[in-house]
């Protein structure tokens, strides 16, 4: 069995653009120690936000700001824990700079859930 910081350690975001012919293309790999399983993208801000989790149920929110295909180097990735407890984060819209909506789903206690998520 392999330990879960292991399996997590090669875990990368992939950022990926349609090529003008045929299948995707990996433009760039950032080391993230988590499963991503929800993004938004909002190009007026240049903002990618992100929402992921890990093998021991922690969850995390994700910005990636300066967000250019032209010049992914200059782009900022901040990351974030998610205080909650036992939930599967699914789903992120963003709403402006500092200010997300996240989803999560039943995870067998009763029901959905719907965060409004704030960073300085």
């Amino acid at each position: 069995m392999t330990d879960s910081s292991q399996l997590l350690s090669s875990v990368k975001v992939k950022t990926y653009c349609p090529s003008s012919i045929g299948p995707f293309s990996n433009f760039n790999t950032s080391n993230v120690n988590s499963l991503i399983n929800g993004s938004d993208y909002i190009e007026s801000l240049s903002m990618v936000a992100l929402v992921g989790y890990d093998f021991s149920g922690n969850q995390f929110f994700y910005t990636i700001k300066n967000f250019n295909l032209d010049n992914l180097s200059s782009s900022e990735i901040e990351k974030f824990t998610i205080p909650v407890g036992k939930a599967q984060i699914e789903a992120v819209k963003i709403i402006d700079e500092s200010s997300f909506w996240i989803t999560s789903e039943d995870e067998g206690n009763g029901f959905p859930r719907l965060f409004k998520f704030k960073i300085n």
